[in-house]
This record gives C-alpha cells, structure tokens and sequence, in this order.
C-alpha cells in the first residue's frame, strides 16, 4: 500500500464521517437537506447546520487532529513510538498532584486543581526527560 493511497482513504473517510455528524442529532437532517442547508440561506436546516452542526464537526476535526499532532511530537521527543501520557505516567503525576492539592489543602477552591494538575503532569514530565 502506498502513502498516497492510504492519506486519499483517510481524507475520503474524514469527509464522509463529517457529513454523518452533521446528519445525526436531536432533528435528523438528510444528505439532500444538509447541502441546501450549507448553501440557501432559505432553507428550512441552514439554521441547525450553520448554527449548530457544522461548528460541532469543525471543532471535532480541529480538536483530533490537536492530539494527534500533540501525540506525534510526544512520540518525537522522548524518541519511543509507543509513549503516550498514560504509559509514560503524565497523567498519573497530574492525578497525584490534584489528590493532593485536595488532601494537604481542604479549604483550597476548585479552580487550583486544573493548575495543580498540570504542574504534576509538568513535574513529571521532568523526571522522564
């Protein structure tokens, strides 16, 4: 199999998987109704299409191919194709450090955990470099 052959599948796959969740939700919309919907402002799906779905899907795509790519420099780095946060403990470090955040400072608010979080994950990602 060439390179090109499987990024033309994936491309074609990414596609159709997109139209798919633009169809699906609360109100059904058909394939005919979801390309009227992209292009006449008059039609009865622009609004949920416009509105609703296609940033829904937009953002999927965004946010995948964020960790993907994130995922791919991880790799990168630490030169060891099978690391990903979980096996190499990044997120065990950020678990430890937001457990205990909560146990040593009881009285601590909610929004100190996401910082302590990700000063473990951070702290332990040291440790591994």
């Amino acid at each position: 199999m060439s390179n090109n052959w499987i990024l033309g599948s994936g491309i074609i796959l990414l596609f159709l998987l997109a139209l798919v969740s633009i169809a699906a939700g609360a109100v059904p919309i058909a394939p005919i109704d979801i390309i009227s919907g992209l292009t006449d402002p008059n039609s009865r799906s622009y609004f949920i299409v416009h509105e609703v779905r296609l940033p829904r899907t937009l953002v999927a795509i965004a946010a995948g191919s964020g960790l993907a790519v994130a995922g791919a420099i991880l790799q990168t780095i630490l030169r060891n194709h099978l690391a990903s946060p979980d096996v190499i403990g990044i997120t065990q470090g950020a678990s430890f450090a937001a457990v205990s955040v909560i146990f040593l400072f009881p009285a601590a608010t909610a929004s100190i955990l996401p910082a302590a979080a990700f000063g473990g994950a951070l702290l332990s990602l040291a440790f591994l470099s």
